[in-house]
This record gives C-alpha cells, structure tokens and sequence, in this order.
C-alpha cells in the first residue's frame, strides 16, 4: 500500500514524495473536506490543521487513510539514535503502548517485533480482523433467535391480521405472520458483514484482498445495516457470544472513524487517530496497577469552586492511595520531552493546587525521556509554620521490549519492595 509516515506535530506538504509515493492536490482537498464534517459534527477537530499547501499535525497518532493513501502519524518524545530508523522504532513504541491499554487486542508477546517492519497500525487491524473472522469461520458461526414478520404457508407464531388481509385475500394458502428464527442473521454477524465489506474496499491491491473476497463469499446473507454509534450499546455478551468481542472491538474502530467520499467516491478518508496525551496517561495507569501495594485511581474528580449556580471542577489524572499508611501520591501525565530542563511554571502550578485538594504527601510530573531519571524538587514556602510540599519530576525511557517497560514504571513511580530490599531512588 501506498504510505507516507510522518511525525506528531510534523508537517506535510503538497507535492512532497517519500519512496515513491506522492502527497498530491487531491489528497490535501480530501483531508480539508474530512476537517469541514468533522468540525460541523463535533464544532472543531483537532486531529489536524490545514496551512497553505500543507497539513500540520497535532498530538494525534495513528493512520489516516485517503483514497488509496496511508498517512502514518507516528508519537517521538525525542531523536533515536542507534535504534534502527525511527519510524520502525517509535511504530513499534506505539504499536506497544495500544496494545497495553487494550485498544490493539494482541495476545502473543513477539507479534509487534513480528510484523512492525511491514505493517502499519491500519494494516496490523485488517490483519487482525481478518484472521478473527476466519477462525469464526473455521469453527462455525453462531446462531441466534430473532423476531421477522413475513409471509408463510404454515401458520406459527402469531398472525397480524392486517397485513395477512391486506396481502393475502387471494392468495389464501399463505399466512402473514410474526414468528421467532434461529439462524445466523443477527447484529453481531451483520456489522462483521459491514466491516468486512469496509476493508474490501480500502485494502485494494493488497495482500489481504483474496482473503477477504472468500470470507465474503462465504459468508452467511446479512441484512445491510447503517452502523452507528447507537448499534453497538444494543449488543450484549455473553458466554457463547464472548468470543466476538475482539472483532467487534475492532470493527467499530473502523467503521465509526470511516468517512465516505459520497460526492466522487474517489477520496474516502479513514481516520484511525488516537490522542497520545491520553494514550500515555493511560499507558501509566494501566502499568501501575501492577503494584498491589497501592490503589490506583484515574481521572478522580473534586469540586475546585462555586459560585451562584456555577461550578468548577478539577481532575488530577492518577490518584494512588497506599493500602496500609493511607498516604496519597498524585501523578499528573506529560506526553513531552523537557529535555532535562524544569517543568513549566502552568504544570507546577497545577500540582501545587494537587496536593492541598487531594491531601497528597507528593506529587509528580511523569514525562517520557531518554532515560530514566527521578528528581525530587520542593515548592517553596510561604511561612514558617506552612507544611512543606514535594513535587517530584519523573522521566521514563521508552523500552524495545514491553515487559521492561512495566517494571519501569513501578519502581520509579510509587517504589516497590522486593526480598527486603528496595528498588528505587528513595523510598515514597
């Protein structure tokens, strides 16, 4: 397939080629119509800027697939060297980071190392969809009861008279009824039927292709369906339909970002783009938990100020609580390198408000960087009689493999106790 990889906050120009492949005219007018629905949909998008002749990019990393096109965004917290190229390096950080938090649903530790050299994100979600649907396949789609209403000649379920009359004052051999079907016609096989009709149509050319016309033709008949939001809240899993999760998981990431070309049909834009501020606060949350010595909690919410009918709330992004002494340690996330420089005058200030709201004994700025790094700064005081406040600048290094990742975080962010002894700088 065709692609261009960029970076975060880069930029890309009309006319620029990379390996061949050219980001045209045609391809800039595509993202400008994606940007004008999006902002009449939702009132702004952030995803990207257009400048004269050039796209900027914001903190959104992922693909953006126009026409037969691939824009990769990829995250950099800062210049790799020594690591390979950086677009494999730092595709593989976030191919890493996705499927930590949940939102790349891999199982087997070596697939990002396995497929990162040819695979981008899109590609890796075909791959991925495909290979659930086929197993489903493989193994025998499930079946389910559901309500239709039609012509028969048996009478069973119940009769609607006024459709029966209106249809059937000839033809008295047949009755109209509504009655209960057990087959393989239902929504959970119906948006599988959508996502793969999607994929048909956006991995022309590709490997995938034959794969994909055969599980269509194998499919069961499904009723077309108008996917939405709303379609997915009416799903329920259970025990025999669990196993669909993951696919369904993927196909509503597919089809609620696709956004149709219905003027030309030339320049569809496919939008797969995830905010990598929140990718890493939630990154940090998810590898915390691991510490079964804290209670960690996101997004915690306090009320910051009243007056008249309003009100104002702040929300730190990490609050953990020790299980035994009940002290509080707030983290605040930062996906940005200071490059060994202080914290912004804003950021410091945001903790300093933390830790009197949340009763915290410390509190911490958890930046990416070239290595890990753990500075223990005080605010400053006031009085003598004021209780001094800690504000700690917490720096992790990306890592190759994901488990090394982990441990990181632990020992810098909160300390574990292993064996008597303890694995970091200074004890919280």
């Amino acid at each position: 397939m065709a692609r261009i990889t960029v970076f975060e906050h880069g930029q890309l120009e009309v006319g620029h080629t990379c390996t061949g492949v050219k980001f045209t005219q045609a391809h800039y007018d595509a993202l400008g119509k994606f940007q004008r629905q999006q902002a009449d949909k939702n009132g702004k998008t952030d995803y990207f800027s257009l400048l004269f002749g050039a796209v900027k990019f914001a903190q959104y990393v992922g693909v953006l697939q126009v026409g037969e096109l691939t824009i990769e965004v990829l995250p950099k917290a800062d210049r790799v060297a020594g690591e390979g190229s950086e677009a494999n390096y730092w595709r593989n950080q976030l191919l890493q980071m996705l499927r930590a938090v949940g939102t790349l649903p891999v199982q087997a530790p070596s697939f990002s190392s396995l497929y990162v050299q040819q695979y981008d994100i899109l590609e890796l979600y075909f791959e991925l969809f495909v290979k659930e649907v086929d197993a489903f396949m493989r193994l025998g789609l499930i079946k389910q009861y559901r309500q239709q209403s039609g012509n028969t000649k048996a009478l069973k379920g119940a009769l609607l008279f006024g459709q029966h009359l209106q249809q059937n004052l000839i033809h008295q051999e047949r009755f109209y009824t509504r009655h209960t079907v057990y087959d393989q016609q239902h929504l959970l096989h119906e948006i599988l039927f959508e996502a793969l009709i999607l994929i048909e149509r956006l991995c022309k050319g590709h490997a995938l292709q034959g794969r994909i016309a055969r599980l269509l033709l194998d499919f069961p008949p499904q009723q077309r369906i108008k996917v939405h939001e709303g379609t997915f809240s009416k799903l329920s899993f259970g025990r025999k339909q669990a196993p669909y999760q993951k696919a369904i998981h993927i196909a509503k990431l597919l089809l609620l970002n696709y956004h149709p070309d219905v003027v030309s049909g030339q320049e569809d834009v496919l939008a797969l783009l995830f905010d990598m501020n929140a990718l890493w606060e939630r990154f940090v949350f998810v590898n915390l938990q691991q510490n079964t010595d804290w209670e960690i909690r996101e997004q915690v919410t306090k009320l910051f100020w009243t007056g008249g009918n309003n009100s104002s709330d702040m929300k730190a992004d990490i609050v953990c609580r020790h299980r035994n002494s009940q002290r509080v340690v707030v983290l605040d996330t930062k996906w940005k390198n200071i490059n060994g420089n202080a914290p912004s005058p804003e950021d410091l200030r945001q903790m300093y408000v933390y830790a009197d709201y949340y009763g915290a004994s410390r509190v911490a700025l958890v930046y990416p960087g070239k290595e890990d790094n753990r500075v223990c700064g005080k605010f400053q005081k006031l009085s003598e009689g004021q209780e001094e406040k800690v504000c700690e600048v917490v720096q992790i290094a990306p890592r190759e493999d994901l488990r090394n990742w982990e441990k990181g975080f632990s020992l810098l962010c909160l300390g574990s106790v292993s064996g008597g002894v303890v694995k970091v700088l200074h004890s919280l």
